[in-house]
């Protein structure tokens, strides 16, 4: 297993949580050394009881499907085969390797693992008492029951709330007793102010449930109340009842309490300059909070994504202030990237991304003196992604991030492969030409709509996009151009 942390000793077996994308790295170890070429071939089988004599073999169609890399040195898992084969709990993977020697003879060596499925959380329900109200104004209370786990026992929930036009889900809270009673943020107004609630469940292994609330939750503006606060807060800081909930220590409280409230600043016809001031305050108090664990560095990333939607609105102090919280998210999510599956890292890494791109929009609309400084901490932010990556990504995959003011792209490749590969950017692509070895390499793209520091005249409309070469550790690469091996950017 590439991270020895998602797989588990148990008895004789492995044990695996079946929501996590498992990659298996092989080497032939003895009596390849003189070899020309090394094969692979995995396959996999599955038992519907431990019992060494009946293994399956698991359908070659749905092996394609569910698999990635079947004739590679890297085999990934996907979650696809254990959620469409919930009943099976055990599974094997059978690698074959083929050494082919210079005078044409071979030597066939095999080996197996033996894997029992984490059990996920079942049987239970999830609802909210009102599928209308205001933010900021309204409680809704939301209770999941009867939840049980076969193996093991329930240790947490996390409670999310997304929009219908792709944006990343935005994290409200997290607790162990599976009841939340809370604010929302607004609604999506070009979707009826439309909310979508879901819910997951983890036991004490990490074996996670999704469960979403079927109906949306109409979440609306009550803009005289609204209205009747921004005064308040703004002329008392210290004694406004939200402000003295954000300051409480709970981060939970002062998360539910920003992203209501802020839901509703970005889009109110408020002063700027009364939206700033209310935002320098909520930016003061998230950054105080500590992001150690991956509930925590979810919701602080929400947060920060959501008060730093729209650029304008934020201050030059603010800013900075943001984008080293960010810096402290990104080396946080490096650590965790060891114990969590992608999919969850990326609830985080997706909202790390959109504010790096927010406040890179905000320091180019200030012409910031320190432009260059806080684009160099904005790429190592990017640079601990490809890290977090590297650990996550199988080879000829990518993961993908698009908002308003960044798109970004991470792939593993091979370098042979890379002959006239096209890397699609929303504000430009580019040709890559070939490269010198067959090693694993991460490439990190991402395009921004302005450039930096682009002071003359004529660039002031450009665009800016960027591309780095890593091996697959994650460490730089320097790539230079020559007459023979040029880039394509249009």
């Amino acid at each position: 297993c590439r991270l020895k942390s998602f797989c588990k000793p148990y008895g004789k077996l492995t044990k695996i949580n079946p929501a996590y994308q498992l990659i298996l790295d092989s080497n032939c170890t003895e009596g390849c050394e003189k070899s020309i070429e090394t094969h692979f071939q995995h396959k996999i089988y599955y038992s519907l009881e431990n019992d060494e004599e009946n293994w399956i073999l698991f359908n070659k169609t749905l092996l394609e499907m569910c698999t990635i890399g079947e004739t590679e040195q890297e085999f990934t898992i996907l979650p696809k085969i254990f959620s469409s084969n919930t009943n099976i709990l055990y599974w094997k993977v059978e690698l074959e390797v083929k050494a082919i020697f210079p005078d044409q003879t071979s030597s066939i060596g095999s080996t197996s693992m033996h894997f029992k499925i984490n059990e996920k959380p079942f049987n239970g329900n999830c609802t909210i008492n009102s599928t209308r109200g205001y933010a900021l104004k309204t409680l809704f209370a939301i209770e999941c029951s009867s939840w049980t786990d076969n193996d093991g026992y329930i240790v947490r929930y996390e409670y999310f709330a997304k929009y219908s036009d792709g944006s990343s889900p935005i994290a409200i809270f997290f607790n162990s007793e599976g009841v939340l009673i809370t604010q929302l943020p607004q609604g999506l107004k070009e979707d009826f102010y439309r909310l979508y609630i879901f819910i997951q469940i983890f036991d004490d292994l990490d074996a996670i449930t999704v469960f979403e609330i079927p109906e949306p939750v109409i979440v609306e503006v009550d803009m005289k109340f609204f209205e009747s606060i921004v005064n308040p807060i703004l002329n008392d800081p210290i004694s406004f009842d939200l402000l003295k909930e954000i300051r409480t220590g709970d981060l939970n409280v002062a998360s539910k309490n920003i992203i209501s409230m802020t839901s509703i600043l970005n889009d109110a016809p408020l002063d700027i300059e009364k939206k700033k001031q209310i935002k320098i305050l909520f930016v003061d108090e998230i950054t105080k909070y500590n992001a150690n664990d991956m509930s925590s560095v979810k919701l602080i990333s929400s947060v920060l994504s959501i008060i730093s939607k729209k650029t304008a609105d934020i201050d030059m102090e603010s800013a900075n202030k943001i984008l080293n919280k960010i810096k402290e998210l990104s080396n946080n999510l490096v650590e965790l990237s060891n114990y969590n599956g992608f999919d969850f890292l990326k609830q985080a890494s997706d909202n790390i991304i959109d504010v790096t791109g927010n406040v890179l929009e905000s320091f180019i609309l200030f012409n910031s003196s320190n432009l260059l400084t806080n684009y160099k901490i904005s790429n190592s932010i990017l640079n601990d992604l490809v890290n977090m990556s590297s650990r996550h990504l199988s080879l000829n995959l990518e993961t993908k991030t698009r908002s308003k003011n960044i798109d970004f792209i991470i792939s593993r490749q091979k370098g042979n492969n890379l002959k006239d590969k096209i890397i699609e950017l929303n504000d430009g692509q580019v040709k890559l030409p070939s490269y010198n070895n067959s090693n694993i390499l991460l490439l990190k793209s991402f395009s921004i709509p302005q450039i930096i520091n682009g002071n003359s005249e004529h660039l002031k409309n450009s665009h800016m996009i960027s591309l780095s070469y890593f091996d697959k550790d994650a460490q730089g690469l320097k790539i230079t151009n020559s007459n023979e091996n040029y880039f394509e950017i249009k």
